[in-house]
């Protein structure tokens, strides 16, 4: 009987460390997968870096698109397994490893899709555009790793949780041995030959566990690898700021050896908004930071001869043992900066150009109506002058002589009417280059003037006004009046209609034009588009007046509609009146 429940007793221990040894392995399997799975990420992510360098959009992307092909089978294969699996783990356990792949495949497809709007920037064109993603796209990246971090973290738990489960229940059956102690003296030599057996198997078992170990061992360094490999700066630091451990790259980008940061304060890194070496302040609002996940924040890093630079920092909180660890990635932003500089000096200099531009513009337009002026009085002052007198004397001769033959007078008549002609022509032309009623009288009258011709022609007009005896500055006068007579003209040329509407109001803040007419219409495309027939691009030159008054000038129109034209310019200036414009 003792050396039943003996051996019994053996067995059961053997078989403990059976169970412990393989199920220990299988999670030790698993857990090196995870750290598999974590290599895969970096190279999901990794294209949306290296489209910066190689500009190969259609490679990189299909790089990233083969990276996530596997990622995805090998997430999809590992979650298979926990399921079959999940009588083992227990419902608790397995609802937090669901809970942990679900939060793994939103940050990865959150990555992905920030990496594929990266590549649409870079085949658009659009590299500063892509430029402004990265920020985000190493936000998603670090959401990835702690997803992963999170499962293994699940997995370490698991293992040792049955580690300490079977050690609990070899603990339970070890007592049963001083029970048996006394009887088993009595069994010496049996017992020394079982021994002997017992002591090979766990030799066995301690080299298994040593296999397991290295196992452990290896899959830490791969973790490690992944860590050092990453472009960006790493550093793991406790709640007092005392760094615990960094990656290759903190040692290129602060200048320092790994080992020597070791036991210091990240405020070294880091310093306080002010510049001072007050580690308290620092470390605030590192932690600060760290209660916004995924939040990413500029700050000034120092290296160690001293220089400042600029950096993006993302701190992200952890529990290791019971301490409260923080996670520092840390981005070198001194050549974006650099790149913004250079591109609001361009955007200061193309705005330069832009406003000489304008002024330029603005010069022409004052040249052009003062040369039209000049023409328009030399015109009235001369040629109208001498057709008018012409026409003069030929109706007082035509007074005074009488042709006999209806052949002379019918030449005469002829002559008379082209005199009066000629002398219309002129004024025609004198009107049209310069109204002098938009001189004398202002814009509304003008504006009334040339309405009255069109309803002398037989049309069908309704004039609104609010502006009255009051002037307007001759810039604005001006503008205003050639905008009013590009529309008219645009009505009489391109509508297909007789009636036509102008309001010309008087507002607090400026004066608004209106010209509607209720002719065919037309598809209009906006200022910078094609505007069909070529008679109507006098839209854009009434815009580009407008637009140098610092007004607007809207046009509305649907085939079958009509078309309206909207002006509305500001009036900075006290508005004058007639008298006072005389004067």
């Amino acid at each position: 009987m003792t050396v039943v429940l003996s051996l019994s007793l053996s067995h059961e221990i053997r078989g403990i460390f059976a169970r412990s040894i393989a199920v220990n392995q299988t999670w030790g399997q698993r857990l090196a997968d995870y750290s598999d799975l974590g290599e895969l990420a970096q190279a999901v992510d990794a294209p949306g870096n290296d489209v910066f360098d190689t500009l190969d959009v259609e490679g990189e992307s299909a790089r990233a698109q083969t990276a996530l092909r596997m990622f995805n089978e090998r997430l999809a294969g590992l979650y298979a397994d926990i399921q079959a699996h999940e009588s083992e783990v227990g419902p608790p356990v397995f609802e937090d490893f669901e809970q942990d792949f679900g939060e793994l495949t939103v940050a990865m497809n959150e990555m992905t899709a920030e990496s594929d709007l990266i590549f649409s920037y870079f085949a658009n064109n659009q590299p500063d555009q892509a430029g402004r993603r990265m920020a985000t796209m190493d936000r998603k990246y670090a959401n990835v790793h702690r997803a992963l971090n999170a499962v293994r973290q699940n997995v370490a738990d698991i293992e040792r949780q049955n580690l300490d489960d079977q050690q609990a229940t070899a603990e339970s059956l070890s007592k049963f041995e001083y029970l048996l102690a006394g009887f088993i003296l009595l069994m010496v030599s049996a017992a020394t030959i079982y021994g002997h057996n017992m002591a090979r198997r766990v030799e066995a078992d301690a080299r298994e566990r040593e296999r397991h170990l290295a196992e452990l061992g290896d899959a830490e360094a791969r973790t490690r690898s992944i860590v050092d490999t990453a472009a960006d700066s790493i550093v793991i630091f406790d709640g007092w700021g005392t760094i615990e451990s960094t990656n290759a790259s903190t040692a290129r980008m602060f200048a320092w050896d790994s080992a020597s940061l070791l036991g210091r304060n990240i405020s070294l890194l880091l310093p306080a908004e002010n510049g001072s070496d007050d580690s308290h302040s620092g470390v605030d609002a590192l932690m600060a930071a760290s209660t916004l996940a995924g939040h990413q924040s500029e700050a000034v890093g120092r290296r160690q001869d001293g220089t400042m630079f600029p950096l993006d920092v993302v701190v992200s909180e952890l529990r290791l043992g019971g301490r409260r660890m923080f996670t520092a990635i840390i981005r070198d932003i001194t050549e974006r900066k650099r790149a913004e500089v250079e591109r609001n000096t361009l955007y200061q200099t193309l705005a330069e150009r832009e406003r000489t531009l304008k002024d330029l513009v603005r010069k022409l337009f004052l040249t052009q109506e003062e040369e039209r002026r000049r023409v328009a009085y030399e015109v009235h002052d001369g040629l109208a002058q001498l057709t008018a007198a012409a026409q003069q004397h030929l109706e007082a001769f035509a007074g005074r002589v009488r042709p006999r033959s209806s052949e002379a007078r019918k030449e005469l008549a002829e002559a008379r009417e082209l005199a009066q002609q000629t002398v219309r022509e002129a004024r025609r032309v004198i009107a049209g280059l310069r109204p002098t009623a938009l001189d004398d009288f202002g814009l509304a009258a003008a504006i009334r003037l040339e309405l009255e011709g069109l309803r002398g022609e037989g049309w069908e007009v309704e004039y609104a006004e609010e502006l009255g005896a009051r002037r307007l500055p001759l810039e604005t006068e001006t503008a205003l009046f050639r905008v009013a007579q590009e529309a008219l003209r645009n009505v009489r040329k391109h509508a297909g209609t007789r009636r036509v509407e102008l309001c010309l109001l008087y507002r607090s803040h400026g004066v608004r034009l209106e010209v509607r007419d209720w002719g065919r219409g037309f598809q209009h495309v906006g200022r910078n588009g094609r505007e069909g027939p070529g008679e109507r691009m006098g839209i854009p030159g009434m815009q580009e007046r407008v637009a140098l008054l610092g007004g607007k000038c809207s046009v509305y129109s649907r085939r079958g509609a009509g078309t309206r034209v909207v002006v509305e310019v500001p009036v900075t200036t006290p508005l004058g009146t007639m008298q006072g414009a005389v004067a």
